[in-house]
């Protein structure tokens, strides 16, 4: 009897501890599993996150590139036809754009290689007047008043050229301005202008 009370409790304490044994590898991969449920779910939410930066940058590109794109055709889509009238005085009439040096697709320089002093140059005879763009039949230094314009009165330059301009175009100049946001602001003006130096 004394003997089946020892084989009861050894008989006990082999399957307590033979139950601890068989629960903890359970337990640790439970614990495995939910260590990897949380990687998983991190890693997910970390490439969603670099997707979504991505993404943004893409449509920030595109829109840049919608605004670079309407300043560069806001004239050349306009259907009007050319309007380019010369008073018996001299003063000539027709329509003038704005532009950068920063637009996609310039250079950055002006045509003639002149030095500006933002958007003006510096003249010896006339002192500091407006960079412009004009056609091929006016020389680089043809010094231009031009009247009507939403920057005002001013006399302008000839130094930089530009394949849509000339007075028989639809634009007879295409005066610089200091970005893309104020040329697409301008759009076209009808002006006045009279030629009061023919280059240098």
């Amino acid at each position: 009897m004394k003997k089946m009370g020892y084989v009861l409790i050894y008989l006990s304490l082999f399957l307590v501890f033979s139950g601890l044994f068989l629960l903890k590898p359970i337990k640790y991969s439970y614990i495995n599993l939910g260590n990897n449920r949380i990687d998983k779910f991190l890693n997910t939410n970390l490439i969603n996150q670099i997707d979504d930066v991505q993404l943004r940058k893409e449509e920030e590109e595109k829109e840049k590139e919608k605004e670079q794109e309407k300043v560069r055709n806001v004239s050349i889509n306009s259907s009007a036809p050319v309007e380019f009238n010369i008073s018996s005085d001299g003063v000539a009439s027709g329509k003038v754009s704005y532009y950068s040096l920063q637009c996609s697709g310039c250079s950055g320089n002006l045509g003639s290689g002149a030095a500006l002093d933002g958007v003006f140059y510096n003249d010896p005879t006339y002192g500091y007047v407006r960079a412009m763009a004009c056609g091929r039949e006016y020389s680089y230094g043809t010094v231009i008043t031009i009247s009507g314009t939403p920057l005002g009165d001013f006399n302008g330059i000839c130094l930089d050229r530009g394949g849509m301009i000339g007075t028989d175009k639809k634009r007879v100049f295409d005066i610089l301005v200091n970005s893309n946001e104020e040329a697409y602001q301008y759009g076209i003006s009808n002006v006045n202008y009279n030629v009061i130096r023919n280059g240098y």
